[in-house]
């Protein structure tokens, strides 16, 4: 095997076993068609929802010089005093992603004036990451020989450190979970 191909074969794994660690997160956008917003119960919306290390918030809110809204990450004497000191993330965008990163309580506000007061607040736990079955193969077979002669390549010692050499190899490749 060439250097280029194993280096594309490198890749392709690589990039198959993110896809595949991946899977299972979610994204939640909070206050779902309403966003973020004044006149809405965040703590109703977050009532039965599991949030897991890697999945994603979505705060969507209108952002303009006549109405600010913002979202401010704060912990929870903050959130529980409505106040915006200290933040640890102040997000301004009208759409802003949050990547739930580690486990536990995490408290959210807007920092304009009266709107926490008035319900804009999230609280949320999170738990770690989504237990996903997908990510956990089924183990593989054990590898044949049978049918390959002994003066093989496949069969000499010289064949472990080359795989391309190896006529099963690529069948080898079948049991893998992407294939």
């Amino acid at each position: 095997m060439t250097m280029g191909t194993a280096g594309v074969l490198f890749a392709v794994v690589s990039l198959l076993s993110f896809l595949v660690a991946c899977q299972g997160t979610k994204v939640y956008t909070v206050g779902d068609e309403a966003g973020w917003t004044l006149g809405y119960d965040y703590h109703k919306w977050a009532a039965g929802k599991k949030f897991h290390v890697g999945d994603t918030l979505v705060f969507n809110y209108f952002h303009n010089e006549m109405s600010v809204h913002n979202v401010v990450r704060v912990n929870a004497t903050a959130y529980a005093k409505c106040v915006s000191d200290p933040n640890m993330g102040l997000y301004e965008s009208g759409s802003d992603k949050v990547i739930l990163n580690a486990p536990g309580h995490m408290w959210f506000i807007c920092g304009t004036p009266g709107h926490c007061e008035r319900g804009m607040k999230l609280k949320i736990n999170v738990r770690k990451p989504h237990p996903n079955k997908r990510n956990t193969p089924s183990p593989a077979p054990a590898p044949t020989t049978e049918g390959i002669p002994a003066s093989s390549p496949a069969s000499s010692p010289a064949s472990a450190s080359a795989p391309a050499s190896d006529p099963l190899f690529l069948k080898r490749l079948t049991w893998l979970p992407w294939h």
